[in-house]
């Protein structure tokens, strides 16, 4: 993918640019090279910035001990009422101004039915799918929490986490990213 030449068969050559990421893909036609390679640029400076915010989501909803952020498995204990055991989940999501809070019961729910919707209840907030890595993490991230673990991976939780100094190179892109598209699209 990228720039190639394309003849239309009607003795035209056109540039064409071509990028894939997550399901999307971009097809676009350019009569100069110059223009069809600035836009390749362009979208891969996109495509970076979506696979950098990707990765730094994984590394703020999940804690260096494997365990995700703002989760808590805790017993409610209330006068004249027996005790419910519960998961409290509180997370800041971007954009908002409040933290969101919610309490799933897992009497109610069971185990696995109570943490299944935690983890529903975040990709819902932090708007990313089933299909999306994080979303799989968060998932094995269960056996922190009493689930069992011989249905999931092995893998740990923490190998994948990315370390200090490959997250500060991740920050400093998404910032030069965000600066680049909030300059482009504010001269409009």
């Amino acid at each position: 993918m990228g720039v190639t030449l394309f003849n239309d068969g009607g003795g035209r050559q056109y540039y064409r640019v071509t990028k894939s990421w997550d399901g999307n893909h971009y097809q676009e036609y350019f009569p100069d090279k110059a223009l069809a390679e600035e836009r390749n640029a362009e979208l891969d400076k996109r495509k970076r910035a979506f696979y950098l915010r990707k990765a730094l989501l994984h590394n703020k909803l999940i804690n260096d001990d494997g365990k995700i952020t703002g989760l808590a498995k805790q017993v409610v204990k209330r006068v004249g009422r027996k005790p419910v055991e519960v998961f409290k989940l509180r997370c800041a999501v971007p954009g908002e101004a409040k933290p969101k809070f919610s309490t799933i019961s897992i009497s109610q729910n069971g185990l696995e039915g109570a943490f299944h919707i935690v983890v529903e209840k975040i990709a819902q907030w932090y708007e990313f799918s089933a299909k999306d890595e994080v979303y799989k993490l968060l998932l094995k991230s269960g056996q922190y929490y009493g689930l069992p673990t011989e249905e999931r991976e092995e893998a740990s939780v923490k190998d994948e986490k990315l370390d200090d100094s490959s997250l500060k190179a991740l920050e400093s892109g998404l910032e030069e990213s965000l600066q680049w598209f909030y300059q482009t699209h504010s001269q409009g």
